[in-house]
């Protein structure tokens, strides 16, 4: 899970947060379009977690480990992320539940098995940016 400020929600579609957050004064929806930086109360407090149906292929998955050296890191890619839930939280916060995939190499599972309740900090990338054929 990651607890994150509901802005992240622009990652999955850009009206998301504003269909779930606004400003707690009771202004307008178009003042909210313009200053999204204050949205911090539930706009239907009824709904509390919601199921996002996308899947995400291509990620990149990084453990970071010791010191900041690349030696340091363990780095997946090809990545899965799917069965995604938001869980909004009063005061401009969301929890963002998936699960991710991945495939590590031998030698990454190994370091990974040393690694089993560790604190850890963890990373995640989207995508590759990847050329798409131009629509002739």
């Amino acid at each position: 899970m990651y607890h994150a400020p509901s802005s992240e929600l622009a990652m999955f579609h850009p009206n998301l947060r504003t269909a779930f957050f606004k400003k707690s004064d009771g202004e307008t929806t178009a003042e909210i379009l313009k200053n999204t930086d204050s949205l911090t109360a539930l706009r239907i407090p009824e709904i509390v977690k919601v199921k996002w149906e996308r899947e995400i292929s291509g990620a990149e998955f990084t453990i970071h480990v010791g010191t900041d050296s690349a030696a340091s890191r363990i780095v997946m890619t090809e990545c899965e992320l799917e069965k995604f839930h938001f869980t909004f939280i009063e005061g401009g916060f969301v929890d963002i539940e998936f699960v991710l995939r991945c495939r590590p190499t031998g030698p990454q599972a190994g370091k990974i098995y040393e690694l089993i309740q560790t604190d850890l900090e963890v990373s995640l990338s989207p995508p590759a940016q990847r050329d798409l054929p131009l629509d002739k």
